[in-house]
């Protein structure tokens, strides 16, 4: 259960509202193992997959970093290859700004319950059950504190709206989802 750097850590896949509250975690897997896999193997992604959209209201999606596929139901960055346009960087920059969240919720409960770092265990099989409960617990004090965890400021846009298509250059990408963020892209307002 090696991660990347050479210490035995287990894999947290948490999705989180606004209010930083889990509403799905899925742990267990070694830390050497990538997130999209992890992601790949994870009950919601297969209910997605197999078009449970009922999961996401309309015009909702998830957020993933650069780790994760761009699905019609997943928001990921434009690739930065050196070639993005502006309104590519704004809208990476606005992901980014509202993914802060998880980021957030990941920080509180590492801060919260710092013996998730080290966690004595002679049976690592219930290393996940422990990392849940702590979600559990950081979702117990959002719900009691509403001052438990910050809250993201909004940058207003101005109103340029231009409309353009990103070429596809790497196989793999999920077409429609391609096309989703582009169509999203054109509607923002900066």
């Amino acid at each position: 259960m090696f991660n990347f750097v050479g210490f035995h850590s287990v894999l947290l896949q948490g999705i989180c509202n606004a209010k930083q509250e889990f509403i799905n975690v899925y742990c267990g897997w070694p830390g050497s193992v990538h997130d999209s896999k992890m992601w790949q193997n994870s009950k919601v992604y297969k209910k997605l997959e197999e078009g449970a959209n009922a999961m996401l209201l309309p015009g909702c999606y998830l957020l993933g970093d650069t780790a994760y596929p761009i699905k019609p139901y997943m928001m990921v960055p434009f690739k930065d290859n050196g070639t993005l346009t502006l309104r590519q960087r704004r809208f990476n920059a606005k992901l980014s700004s509202t993914r802060v969240v998880i980021e957030q919720a990941y920080g509180r409960l590492k801060s919260q319950f710092r013996r998730l770092k080290y966690l004595p265990m002679l049976r690592i099989q219930q290393i996940p059950y422990v990392i849940t409960t702590a979600c559990i617990l950081h979702n117990i004090g959002v719900k009691d504190d509403p001052e438990y965890c910050g809250n993201i400021d909004e940058e207003e846009g101005d109103n340029n709206i231009e409309h353009y298509d990103q070429e596809i250059e790497e196989s793999g990408l999920d077409l429609c989802g391609v096309r989703l963020r582009n169509q999203i892209l054109s509607q923002m307002k900066f």
